[in-house]
């Protein structure tokens, strides 16, 4: 059987840094086979400096954004960052692909072999065939007025079903989705790896305790009517968490405002 044999600096296993010199025996196709003491190891052994590890996990990407890397302005804000995505997002499919092929490489160039992808579009589909690295399809939902939840819903599960597994139906974020579509992605939860946007700026928790805040402009630019939200009184994720009860999984991303009470 052939076998391909390494040593570095360090080799972390995933749950331990060894440091004695330690080799790594793999099949040819890659599969690990064993860590071995260095005078058990044998002959033909290739060193490499720094640390060796198991690849990389991106745990949350938007790759069918990768287009829109440099093309946002730094320091704006959420609200505005989030005006500049939905303005900028359409653009040239041929350019949008391109970079799509650009950012999975440069993932790749940089030790990622996992990731977790949120998906809007069909326009990585291409690409995931490649199957250069392995993803888990977050079919992300979002819909802030009550009455096209039905819609909303349909669309995403529409997508959802273009998209190989693993994959599951996720929200956007506490202030955009409203509570009838969130009945309706609720049941596709159980046993699922599920992730959501959390608290990326004080407004969001602003809306959910007094119904104020910049998410106002937001819905006023998106001539979003809001009259119906009724506000909990609590923080974002106290007021949705309870959702979340049958995932498997919950990957709350960025939590830059979550609380010690949260």
């Amino acid at each position: 059987m052939d076998y391909k044999k390494f040593q570095a600096d360090y080799l972390f296993t995933g749950n331990e840094m060894l440091h004695n010199g330690e080799v790594l025996i793999a099949l040819s196709n890659g599969t690990i086979k064993a860590i071995v003491p260095a005078e058990d190891a044998g002959e033909e052994v290739q060193k490499v400096n720094g640390v060796l590890c198991p690849g990389f996990i991106n745990t949350h990407c938007h790759l069918e954004l990768s287009h829109l890397k440099g093309a946002i302005p730094l320091h704006t804000g959420l609200v505005d960052f989030v005006l500049h995505v939905m303005t900028k997002r359409f653009v040239d499919p041929e350019v949008i692909q391109q970079a799509i092929q650009w950012g999975e490489a440069d993932m790749f160039k940089n030790g990622i072999v996992a990731v977790g992808d949120v998906c809007n579009t069909p326009n990585t589909l291409m690409q995931k065939q490649h199957a250069t690295l392995q993803y888990y399809n977050f079919i992300e939902t979002s819909g802030w007025i009550p009455a096209a939840a039905e819609k909303r819903f349909e669309q995403s599960y529409s997508l959802y079903a273009q998209f190989a597994s693993p994959k599951s139906i996720v929200p956007h974020a506490p202030y955009s989705v409203a509570n009838a579509l969130w009945q309706q992605i609720i049941p596709y939860f159980k046993g699922a790896v599920i992730t959501m946007h959390n608290q990326e700026t004080p407004a969001e928790d602003a809306l959910f305790k007094s119904g104020n805040g910049d998410f106002l402009r937001l819905y006023q630019h998106m001539q979003i009517n809001n009259e119906l939200f009724i506000p909990s009184g609590k923080s974002s994720l106290q007021t949705v968490m309870p959702n979340f009860a049958q995932a498997h999984t919950l990957l709350l991303v960025h939590n830059t405002f979550t609380s010690k009470e949260d």
